[in-house]
């Protein structure tokens, strides 16, 4: 049985690319923005801690990152009959949700956190 490319699937892979290429990309340029950063010695977490110069840029790629994946995810729900390939979509979702910083951007941020709970 032949399936249809329809518009949403078509978009689905155009966006799995971009978000690995754009990780890829996306992590370089900021490193060499971050002065001091050693990428031998220094996790790429490092970009998006508090403390670092490009923590914006980082955390807003992570946000734009799981967007991406997460459409790929349905994307590749929705492609792929079975069992295992409705797991493996689920999975891809929860490795973008783990790499976002959505979840816990919000009180790693102290002065968030200051703003939002005082006391």
């Amino acid at each position: 049985m032949k399936q249809e490319n329809s518009p949403f699937l078509i978009a689905a892979a155009i966006c799995g690319w971009l978000a690995c290429i754009g990780d890829f990309a996306v992590t370089f340029f900021l490193k060499s923005l971050y002065p001091g950063y050693n990428s031998l010695y220094q996790t790429i977490s490092y970009l998006g801690t508090s403390d670092s110069p490009v923590a914006g840029y980082m955390n807003a790629w992570s946000v734009n990152f799981f967007i991406l994946l997460a459409i790929f995810a349905a994307g590749f729900y929705r492609a792929f009959p079975g069992k295992w390939a409705k797991i493996t979509a689920w999975l891809i979702f929860c490795m973008a949700w783990e790499k976002a910083p959505v979840q816990d951007y919000f009180l790693s941020n102290t002065q968030m956190a200051n703003s939002l709970f005082p006391g």
